[in-house]
Order: structure tokens, then C-alpha cells, then sequence
């Protein structure tokens, strides 16, 4: 017994001692804990049986939470709701670059038709700078149309490295995603980083169904828009929805769509709609803790501002042209009168009540968002001011270039590369224009002279299509020796924003503008071009071997 007694003494002392230990080794890091809680993936309460592939995480804001909510809320009363943020966002210091405080790790959400394709423009020639690595779909520029089914993505870029053989120079995480998707954190949250901060938008609702049916019908042709009479289309989604909507969410533009892009599960009958309406206040909640900002396209600009404020990004940063738009009265020639009686606006509100309610949520944070904010109004004023003055200077001559562009790509669209002898032709000379115009190694050259040989004998198994598209993406283009009277020209011609209170002096020249007015589909090909650049200079080297690095881009091309 005593002997008994005694081992139970000394197995209580030693678990005293190691639990005293553990307790000071934890203490160092409690500080840091604290700071990094607001990044840590949280459980999320919404769980509808209808989806197994719901969110099963959602993440807490950078901002701290205060106690205090909301004693009046639009939407989703008697819920707790993370309306309230602080105007100084805790940033976790590994989503910053190297030289400044500037968010790098960033998700936009780009909702149809609500100023989506601006924002979108702003972020990849941020990341175009910054050599960042985009989140990018191999055959397409969606991400996703349904919230369970994701398209192929492109590795992320390598990291940077000294030794191109150092395999620590991998990475597993993209730094920006701003494509068109359904939102499904859990999916997302595998492709980018934990410290992510999560950007979207919002737009009036009967004004986002508007543009959407007007762009969808006359743009891009939907087969179920197409088919209406451009007189009464927009009446007769209204008044007879089960006839003429999509037979699908995934391919509806008109129904609740914002609440489906941000992952909603929304469906068409009675039965379905009651099962949303039940859980769609904890689904506007996890939306809440996982968005740290949603724009507002009635307020744009100051949303600009609130945004390159939480980012730390610089005013040049986040100057834009309009992109996206598409006039109504120009292509369609009808007019805008519809005849939308109220019993039709009461009809609308009824059925897109997620989209009202989504809507009325984001636009009151904003606000509170923006109240928050000191000297806010000014800095938008010389914002807008500034502004002007680009947007002005880019519109320059940006009608002839429209053409110019409209022309050549008529042109190239009507290029019979579809047959087999043709794009043999194509893949040749899109080698000898390689040779000619781009930077290369005299080896690099022998092995596109020689790749040349073996797709004429048709033993090349790679798909001529890519390659075509590929190689000039290999390579830096030739430059010709600038000529000191042209770049004098050019600084002249080049607008120069002052420094103040709210910007550093920046310019903005043809090059800059050419990029703010590109179409969406031209950046996204931009930005895989670069993408293509960096991947095989990272990976080889600049003396890369073109058959190596062929082999390597294509299994993900």
C-alpha cells in the first residue's frame, strides 16, 4: 500500500510539473495568438441538407468585432450580425509586401453586372505590377458557375528563389482570385491563403436585373433571353417567370442572381424557396464574418476609397476607366420603356427577396463602414477630382484605337485555323515570328527551328492550338533602342498627378491607359501570359530549354 501511495505521489508531481511547463512555453505565444484569431477559420452553424457541399468553415474578420450590434436591421431580424468594424484593420503582416504595408492575399467576389469587371481590372494590373499569382481556370474565365463544381486551375506561380533548383521556392497558394465564380469558402480556401481578405459588391436589384437581362439578351445571346420579344422581355420574366426564367440557377441572369453568386442555394419552386428562406439568415451570416468589405455600386467611388484604404493601396492604384458596359439604346434600338406598372415592382421584390435582402444588409454596413472613417469625404472628393482628369486623358483618341481593335480581331476570328493544314501553317509562323521578335539564346533558337521540323513531319502529339498560343508567351519582346527624342515625347505626353495629402506624384501614360480601358478577356489573357513568363523563369532559369519548358506549361496549359 505505501508503495502504492508513493507511485501515485510522484505521477502527481510530475503531471504538475509538465502542465506548469506546457503553461510557460504558451505564454510567449498568447500575444501573437491574439493577433492571428482573426484569421483562424471558424465552424460555421449553416448546414442545409439539400447540399453537402455547403461552407463548412467560414472566416472571422480582420477587423475587431465590437459588442454592440445594430438595434434596426433590414434584413434577418433577431440575429447577431457582424455589422459593426473597426476603421483600422489588424493586418497579419505575411499578406503585405515586401516594401510597403499593402494587402497582397486577396479574394474579390465579381458579381454580374455591378461595376464587377472595374474592380476586377484594378486588381490584376495590381497584381500585373507585383508579379502576383493569380487564381486562373485552364479553359475559361470562370471559376465556377455552380457552387459544387470548379473548373481546372493553374498551378500557382513558384516562389521567387536564388537557385532555381531549391525546392522550398514551391508554393501551394494563389495570391488573388478576382474571376466570375459561386462562392463556396471551403473550395476557396484551398487555393488561397489563410490571411485572404474576402472583397465584394453589391447593386440595387431591380437595377442589376436590368443590366443583366438588357446584356445577357442582346451581348450574349442567352437562349432564353434570346427567345423572348425585345419589346416585352422584361415584363414577361416578371409576370410569367415559369415560362421564359432558365431552367437552371446556374444558367439564370435574372433571378436572385447576386444572392447566387455569393453561394447561396436558391431554387425555383414554392417548397424550395421556403427551404431558403429558412436558412438564409445564417447564410447572410457566415457571409457577414467571411467578407470583411462589400462594395456598394451606388457608391462607388467612396467604395474605391474604403477599399484602398483596408488594402493600403495607393490612389494610383485604384484610378479606372468603366469597363463592361454595353449600350442598351446603341445595339438593341428599342426602347427603355418598359411599362413596369407597381404590381410588377411588387411581383419583383416578392421573388427576389434574397437579392433585397442582401443588398439592404451590405449597403447599411457600408455606411457605417464609411461613418467611421475620418477625413473620408475629402479624400473622395480629390479621389473623383483626379479621377476626371484620367479618365479624360484616356479617352484620347481611345475611339480610334476601339476600332482598330474591333477590326483586327474580325479579322483574326475569321482565320480558318479549325482545319488541320491551316494551323499547321499558323503554329509555323507563329515560330518564326517568336524567332524574330522575341529575346532568346542561341540554343532556344536552334530548338524552335527544330521544334519547327518535327511538327511538319507530324510527330509532335501536343495540341497545335496551345502551341500557337503558348510560345510567344515564352518570351520577353525585342526592344528597339529608345531614341532620347522619342521618351522626351513621351514624358510630355504622359499625365502627371501632384503629390498631396492623400497620393505620392505618379504618371499615366498611353500604356497605363491602354490597360484600364483592355476588355476583360485581352487582361486575362495578359495576365497568363505573365503567369506563363514567370512559371518557366522560376522554374529553369532565363536559359530555359524550350522543349522542357513546353512540356511543363502545357500539362497545365
Amino acid at each position: 500500500m505505501k508503495q502504492q501511495r508513493w507511485v501515485f505521489i510522484v505521477l502527481l508531481v510530475v503531471t504538475l510539473v509538465l502542465y506548469m511547463v506546457t503553461i510557460n512555453l504558451q505564454a510567449p505565444l498568447k500575444q501573437e495568438r491574439q493577433l492571428l484569431d482573426y484569421f483562424e477559420p471558424k465552424e460555421s452553424k449553416y448546414t442545409p441538407a439539400q447540399d453537402e457541399h455547403i461552407l463548412t468553415d467560414s472566416i472571422k474578420g480582420k477587423y475587431e468585432t465590437r459588442k454592440s450590434a445594430l438595434n434596426e436591421i433590414p434584413v434577418a431580424e433577431n440575429k447577431t450580425y457582424r455589422t459593426e468594424v473597426s476603421t483600422s484593420p489588424k493586418v497579419y503582416r505575411k499578406n503585405t509586401s515586401k516594401n510597403s504595408g499593402e494587402i497582397t492575399h486577396i479574394e474579390f467576389l465579381k458579381v454580374h453586372k455591378a461595376a464587377s469587371s472595374t474592380v476586377q481590372n484594378i486588381l490584376m494590373r495590381f497584381g500585373l505590377k507585383r508579379n502576383l499569382s493569380f487564381v486562373i481556370p485552364a479553359d475559361q474565365h470562370y471559376i465556377s458557375k455552380e457552387r459544387t463544381y470548379f473548373s481546372d486551375i493553374w498551378p500557382p506561380l513558384p516562389k521567387e528563389s536564388a537557385d532555381i533548383r531549391d525546392n522550398l521556392g514551391k508554393s501551394d497558394k494563389h495570391d488573388i482570385l478576382c474571376n466570375h465564380m459561386v462562392f463556396n469558402r471551403k473550395k476557396i480556401s484551398r487555393l488561397l491563403h489563410n490571411d485572404s481578405m474576402y472583397i465584394g459588391i453589391v447593386r440595387e436589384p431591380f437595377d442589376q436585373f436590368l443590366s443583366s437581362a438588357i446584356y445577357y439578351k442582346f451581348k450574349y445571346k442567352y437562349p432564353y433571353l434570346r427567345r423572348l420579344p425585345k419589346e416585352t422581355f422584361i415584363t414577361d420574366l416578371i409576370r410569367n417567370p415559369r415560362q421564359n426564367e432558365a431552367t437552371t440557377m446556374a444558367e439564370s441572369m435574372t433571378y436572385n442572381s447576386m444572392s447566387y453568386d455569393f453561394g447561396m442555394s436558391i431554387g425555383y419552386s414554392e417548397a424550395a424557396i421556403n427551404g431558403s428562406l429558412e436558412v438564409f439568415d445564417e447564410f447572410l451570416n457566415d457571409t457577414a464574418n467571411t467578407f470583411h468589405l462589400v462594395m456598394l455600386f451606388e457608391k462607388f467611388d467612396e467604395s474605391l476609397v474604403l477599399l484602398r484604404r483596408y488594402l493600403n493601396f495607393t490612389i494610383e492604384d485604384i484610378v479606372y476607366v468603366p469597363g463592361n458596359s454595353f449600350s442598351f439604346k446603341k445595339e438593341a434600338n428599342v426602347t427603355l420603356e418598359f411599362n413596369i406598372t407597381e404590381d410588377d415592382m411588387a411581383v419583383f421584390r416578392e421573388r427576389n427577396q434574397f437579392d433585397y435582402k442582401l443588398y439592404a444588409f451590405f449597403k447599411t454596413r457600408i455606411e457605417m463602414q464609411i461613418a467611421r472613417e475620418s477625413m473620408f469625404q475629402e479624400e473622395v472628393k480629390h479621389f473623383k477630382a483626379i479621377l476626371n482628369e484620367v479618365q479624360e486623358f484616356c479617352a484620347e483618341d481611345d475611339d480610334e484605337k476601339s476600332q482598330k481593335n474591333k477590326t483586327t480581331s474580325a479579322k483574326e476570328a475569321h482565320k480558318p485555323i479549325d482545319v488541320k493544314k491551316e494551323r499547321l501553317k499558323t503554329v509555323l509562323k507563329t515560330i518564326n515570328s517568336t524567332i524574330s521578335n522575341k529575346v532568346m539564346t542561341e540554343k532556344q533558337t536552334i530548338e524552335l527551328q527544330e521544334l519547327g521540323k518535327i511538327i511538319q513531319k507530324d510527330y509532335l502529339k501536343w495540341p497545335l492550338k496551345d502551341l500557337i498560343s503558348l510560345l510567344p508567351r515564352l518570351f520577353q519582346d525585342k526592344r528597339s533602342k529608345p531614341d532620347p527624342k522619342d521618351e522626351d515625347a513621351s514624358l510630355e505626353s504622359d499625365l502627371v498627378i501632384p503629390e498631396s495629402k492623400w497620393n505620392k506624384e505618379f504618371t499615366v501614360s498611353a500604356a497605363d491607359c491602354d490597360l484600364m480601358n483592355m476588355e476583360e478577356l485581352s487582361l486575362v489573357q495578359k495576365v497568363k501570359s505573365q503567369h506563363i513568363k514567370l512559371t518557366v523563369y522560376r522554374k529553369f532559369g532565363e536559359n530555359f530549354s524550350v522543349i522542357e519548358a513546353v512540356k511543363h506549361v502545357l500539362r497545365f496549359y
